[in-house]
């Protein structure tokens, strides 16, 4: 099946030390839906929206829009993933994700496919 396909590349190196890893993974999802929105997240922490929308969620990927500031993204009270100024990020969630900006609102961009 292996309808979901993510790749990932991590390059590291300063000085005299550098390290590289790649992984590949493809998901088979039982679903057919998915929500891509983007969504000026505010620095009170906030829901994100759309992602009730869909039955059982799945993997997210999102990327701060913003130039300057950066946004952290979780479950409520546990926003856990950091991205600084034009980062991404990409995971498995199990429920309602909540953002919130630091300094001023940030855009961000997602997309959530259906488990």
């Amino acid at each position: 099946m292996n309808e979901l396909n993510i790749s990932c590349r991590l390059s590291f190196s300063k000085n005299s030390v550098s390290i590289e890893r790649d992984a590949t993974i493809n998901v088979t999802v039982t679903g057919t839906n998915y929500v891509r929105l983007n969504q000026s997240i505010g620095t009170s922490e906030e829901a994100i929206l759309g992602i009730t929308d869909i039955g059982t969620q799945g993997y997210v990927f999102v990327k701060n829009l913003d130039s300057t500031n950066y946004v952290q993204i979780g479950q409520t009270n546990k926003l856990a993933v950091k991205m600084k100024a034009g980062e991404i990020a990409c995971f498995r969630t199990s429920g309602a994700l909540y953002a919130q900006a630091n300094t001023s609102a940030c855009e961000i961009e997602a997309l959530i496919i259906e488990d």
